[in-house]
Parts: structure tokens; C-alpha cells; sequence
């Protein structure tokens, strides 16, 4: 396959991806049109569509024919119709479809079952124009998931493992808006507000009201007046978080070191309401195994549980069991936004709107970009020279490793002894933070996976639940 042909392909399939995230309906709509028209000359002038060619390029041909009609249908909308069905419809569908197209390029067979396997989703394209309005018809996701399986986490209703992405057949017709992966748990989110667990329980990290194994996915229930919008679980932590609309925040879990932040040690089976944050509108949350940090809309910023290594940015050492405010002088100042937070084993990154990030806690392996070893009680910037006058999108921790996505570049730096920072060696402290070669200008965006199974909302492609784990990275 001509290589400017298959780049436009894989060029499409990345702006579908991230369909929702700049520019108006109407603008991405008009976008994608001149690309299908791009794809469509290259693949004529190179014979590479079209004519008598072989049952790939054919299939590929009706494909473009039939988005290019879709996205024409489109334009003839108002701008919110346009929105709703681009998000929805075209989204979904069309991006299964291109992943398809995709596979058969790079697959060695081009047989009749392969080709039957990507044109199940030519007529949710070619009918979109009759959907109804009603977002509830339009959107509906999968979720697939892999790997270990001891605690039935994989949501299959057994404890086999999978070694392949194997759809969850409980959650098929769902609208699946948010999964996150604990250690040997599954939180899954709907659209309508439904939370539903699987797996490992003993500490109550399923929310059932009980300890024992969740078998299967069962909806927990949260006595709140408000939808719930998302759900956290990171970094193999054995706790989770939920957050309503109106930015009330649930926990439930283990406790061991306050990391619930209810004022206590005592672990929880059911969601409780973290009290002490009632004022607040909670905007951002993440947690690692004993603490956890939440950012609120007023700009403060909270942070609880185990602060040996300073990994609170407190000052001290001292745990706590309650949200306790980090000091923050500029808060008011809207460049001092925070945008993204991450927490690693005993580490804390933060990152400003101006696009400063600043560190906390434990630097053994060099997990805060900071040369010396010594760990830092209070937030501590982080000077990456390689990102300056460039967007920097947002922070991840592993356990030991720290990641940084800009515009432009994946930037690591950390514990490497598993070569997870990806610079080509396994040096086991790498402490400067550095790009990571081969994903520089180009698409790109921080997934993640489990300590030891990995999940997937629609696509095998995108991994959603937003953590990496000790020793792997996932771009």
C-alpha cells in the first residue's frame, strides 16, 4: 500500500479519535470532508482504489463513497444536530470502520470473512441520517479488556485469563463514558450515572456494602442527589472515587493511611461522602495505592493520606486523614490554574495552566526530574527545557516514573530498569527529563494499563482508564 495513502488513512483514523477535542462541530465536519477528498485523488492517482483492484482497495473505495455521503448529510443540519451526531454516530462507527480498514491493510489475509468483519459498520454510517436526535439512541460503546483474571477483574463473570481484548458481553448496548483500573479491580461508568465494580473486594474497594469477591459487574449505589460524571481508581490503588455533578466527592475503599480522606484509618465497603470538601466544587482527582489529591474550583488544592517522602507538600511528613490545603499563595491567579495531577507511589506531579509543573515527595530513581535524591515536602518546579513555548497537556505517574505530554513531545524520566521511560536503555535512575524518541510531532496521547490487566472503552486502540502502572508506559 502507497505510503502517503496509508499515512492519510492512519491520519483519519487519529482525527476521529479526537474528534471532540478542538474546533467546532461544523469545522471538524469540513475537515474530515477535505480529507476523505484527499484520500480519494491519492487513492485514484496511484491506482490504489477504484477499477478493477483487488477486494481491499474496493472495500476501501465504497468506504470513502459512503463517508463522503455521510459527512454531506451533515453539513445540511443546524450546528447542534451536526454536533450531536458527529460526536455520537460518527465517532463511534466511523472509527470501528477506519480501525478495520486499517487491519486488512496490514493483515496478511484480505479474505472474504476479513472484509465482512469492517462492512458490519457501513450502515450505522449510511442509516445515520434517519438517527433520532436523542443522544441515547445515537451513542452506545464497548468495553473490551485483558490479561490477569484471579479476581473475575476482567468482567467476564469468571477468573480466566484473557490473553487477547475479549468484549465484556454485560456491558454491550451500555453507553460507556468512563472505566478506571485499580489493582485487581474494574469501576466502570455509564452515561445515565451508573457506577458498576468487579473484582478484588477484601477492603471494600467494590463499594457492594460487603468484602467478598464481586464476581461480576453490579451496579454500587451512592446516595447522591446528582449524576455521578466520573470515576477514579489509578496507579494499582485499592481505592476509589467518585464525582457527582455538582462536584461532590464519594470514596470507598482501603484506608489504611487516611487516603479516603474521612478523618479516619478504617476502610470503607460503601461510598461515603468526603465531608470535609462540602464547600468545594472538586474539579480533579487522582490517587496512588495511600494518597490521594483533589483540585477544586476555587484553586485550592487538596491533598491526604500516607506523607512519608512528603508526597502531601505539606512541609512535613506527617499523614493525613482529612484533606488538608496546600499552600498556594498565586491561587487566585488564573495562570496558576492547575490542569493536571498525578500521583505515583510516593510521588505527587502538578501542572499549571502556564504550563509549569512542579513536583512532590520521594526522588529516588529521579521521579521529580531533580537531580539530587533527597525528597521534597513542598511543591517543587520542575524545569524541562525541551517544552518551553509548548502546550503542555497533562502528567502521569507510574509507580516510580514520571511522564509529561506536550504538544509535541512525550517527556519521561524516573525508574527505569525495565526500559519503561523508553529511551532506547535500562538505566535504573534517570532523573532528566527527556523526549521520548519516535513520538515527537506526531499524535499522540498518554493511555495506560493495570498492575496487571488492562481495559478498553470502543476501540482496541484507545485505552481509557488514564494511569501508567510500575513498569510500562502506553502512548
Amino acid at each position: 500500500m502507497d505510503s502517503v495513502f496509508q499515512f492519510g488513512l492512519y491520519t483519519f483514523v487519529e482525527m476521529i479519535e479526537t474528534l471532540s477535542s478542538e474546533g467546532s462541530a461544523r469545522d471538524r465536519v469540513e475537515l474530515l470532508q477535505d480529507l476523505v477528498e484527499f484520500l480519494t485523488r491519492q487513492g485514484q492517482q496511484k491506482h490504489l482504489i477504484g477499477g478493477n483492484q483487488n477486494k481491499t482497495s474496493r472495500a476501501i473505495s465504497v468506504v470513502l463513497d459512503k463517508t463522503r455521503n455521510f459527512l454531506a448529510s451533515l453539513c445540511e443540519h443546524q450546528e447542534a444536530t451536526i454536533g450531536l451526531v458527529a460526536l455520537g454516530v460518527l465517532r463511534e462507527s466511523l472509527h470501528d470502520l477506519l480501525v478495520s480498514v486499517m487491519t486488512l491493510l496490514n493483515s496478511k489475509s484480505k479474505s472474504i470473512s476479513s472484509l465482512n468483519h469492517f462492512t458490519q459498520f457501513l450502515r450505522p454510517i449510511a442509516d445515520s441520517k434517519h438517527h433520532s436526535t436523542d443522544s441515547s439512541n445515537l451513542v452506545t460503546s464497548d468495553v473490551f479488556t485483558c490479561g490477569q483474571n484471579a479476581y473475575s477483574e476482567l468482567a467476564h463473570g469468571d477468573d480466566r485469563p484473557r490473553r487477547s481484548f475479549t468484549r465484556v458481553q454485560d456491558m454491550i448496548g451500555r453507553d460507556i463514558i468512563g472505566v478506571a483500573a485499580g489493582n485487581e479491580h474494574t469501576v466502570v461508568l455509564t452515561s445515565e450515572g451508573d457506577v458498576l465494580t468487579t473484582g478484588y473486594n477484601d477492603n471494600g474497594q467494590c463499594g457492594q456494602s460487603m468484602t467478598s469477591r464481586v464476581k461480576r459487574l453490579t451496579s454500587v449505589t451512592i446516595e447522591s442527589e446528582s449524576k455521578i460524571e466520573h470515576v477514579y481508581a489509578f496507579n494499582g490503588c485499592e481505592h476509589t472515587f467518585a464525582l457527582d455533578s455538582q462536584g461532590k466527592l464519594w470514596s470507598f475503599g482501603y484506608n489504611y493511611r487516611g487516603q479516603l480522606g474521612h478523618g479516619n484509618t478504617i476502610s470503607v465497603s460503601e461510598p461515603c461522602l468526603v465531608r470535609s470538601l462540602l464547600s468545594e466544587v472538586v474539579t480533579l482527582v487522582s490517587c496512588s495505592y495511600y494518597h490521594s489529591v483533589v483540585y477544586c474550583k476555587s484553586g485550592a488544592l487538596y491533598t491526604f493520606g500516607r506523607n512519608d517522602f512528603g508526597q502531601l507538600g505539606l512541609g512535613d511528613n506527617i499523614d493525613r486523614t482529612k484533606p488538608t490545603r496546600v499552600e498556594n499563595k498565586d491561587n487566585d491567579d488564573e495562570n496558576n490554574i492547575i490542569t493536571s495531577i498525578a500521583c505515583g507511589q510516593y510521588h505527587t506531579l502538578i501542572l499549571r495552566r502556564k504550563d509549569e509543573i512542579f513536583g512532590m515527595g520521594k526522588n529516588d530513581y529521579g521521579q521529580l526530574g531533580l537531580s539530587s535524591e533527597t525528597s521534597r515536602l513542598h511543591p517543587t518546579r520542575i524545569v524541562i527545557s525541551s517544552i518551553e513555548n509548548h502546550t503542555v497537556k497533562e502528567v502521569r505517574c507510574g509507580y516510580y516514573h514520571s511522564v509529561v505530554l506536550s504538544e509535541h513531545d512525550v517527556i519521561t524520566f524516573g525508574r527505569n530498569d525495565y526500559g519503561q521511560l523508553g529511551h532506547g536503555h535500562a538505566i535504573q535512575r534517570f532523573a532528566r527529563p527527556t523526549s521520548v524518541r519516535g513520538v515527537r510531532a506526531r499524535r499522540a496521547r498518554i493511555t495506560s494499563i493495570s498492575f496487571s490487566h488492562v481495559l478498553t472503552r470502543k476501540s482496541l486502540t484507545s485505552l481509557k482508564s488514564q494511569e501508567c502502572r510500575l513498569y510500562h508506559l502506553i502512548i
